[in-house]
């Protein structure tokens, strides 16, 4: 999503959970890179701290394939 604030606009990246449909970590930037993706996983899964076997599905948009999105997921305990 893209939202308008004050003098610029700012990109929102939120991450669902779709069984409870609550959103499980969200983070905002005014430009739209992987730093964003990880920082809005990262919030998710402190605040969540979800069992092994977690799910996740990405839109597989060019931010999540060229930045360090991808290493990041993969580093995380299965």
């Amino acid at each position: 999503m893209i939202y308008r604030l004050p003098r610029r606009w700012s990109y929102l990246a939120m991450l669902l959970d779709l069984h409870s449909h609550a959103v499980a970590g969200w983070a905002m930037d005014p430009r739209m890179t992987g730093d964003l993706l990880e920082q809005t996983l990262h919030m998710a899964l402190t605040i969540r701290q979800p069992e092994a076997g977690l799910l996740h599905h990405f839109d597989r948009g060019s931010q999540g394939r060229t930045s360090n999105y991808s290493p990041y997921m993969a580093s995380r305990p299965a």
